[in-house]
């Protein structure tokens, strides 16, 4: 290479990049509005992507989303149900020995067959109902402070043991009416 040559790119390169850079600020816009044409590219593309990817995760995960509400639903009913269950059963046996006593009062009293004791027979069930109910309710208010509470199948089972406190009182009330006319 001569001295000519050399000194000719010497040249030739700045002033083609001042050439290059000065047709590029005409054709393209600002450097900084170019940057945030490419930054809103990139953005846009990754929005799409993660738009994409979100649609994805919604479809897979909504439906596992429901099968676990339905779960902890079905759990919170199972628990609430064993739960009522035996409650059921503790005042039940309580509401016997009340029958029991009111009975045992009754005939000290020689007015066990009268239509009085038989009437009566319902003051001695309701607070055990009472207690029942009251007990039930707390019980669900601190479950529902855990799990999802299916609220259809909570008040399904309330009125499944209304109807056996009805059907045990009136079968009660039957019966004595029975044995108080063989009398």
């Amino acid at each position: 290479m001569t001295a000519a040559t050399s000194r000719t790119k010497d040249i030739m390169i700045p002033l083609s990049l001042v050439i290059v850079s000065s047709l590029l600020q005409a054709v393209l816009p600002s450097s900084e509005t170019l940057e945030k044409l490419l930054l809103s590219y990139l953005k846009n593309k990754w929005l799409l992507w993660e738009l994409r990817a979100s649609i994805v995760s919604l479809l897979v995960l909504l439906p596992y989303l429901a099968y676990l509400k339905h779960t902890e639903k079905k759990t919170s009913t199972d628990i609430i149900k064993s739960y009522m269950e035996t409650t059921h059963k503790i005042e039940i046996d309580a509401y016997i020995k009340d029958v029991d006593a009111f009975d045992n009062n009754l005939a000290s009293r020689g007015v066990w067959s009268s239509g009085w004791g038989i009437a009566n027979v319902k003051d001695v069930k309701l607070p055990h109902i009472k207690i029942f109910v009251d007990s039930c309710l707390e019980y669900i208010e601190s479950t529902n402070s855990n799990y999802l509470l299916d609220k259809t199948s909570v008040k399904s089972l309330f009125k499944n043991y209304q109807t056996t406190d009805i059907t045990e009182i009136t079968e009660t009330i039957n019966n004595r009416n029975k044995a108080r006319t063989y009398l």
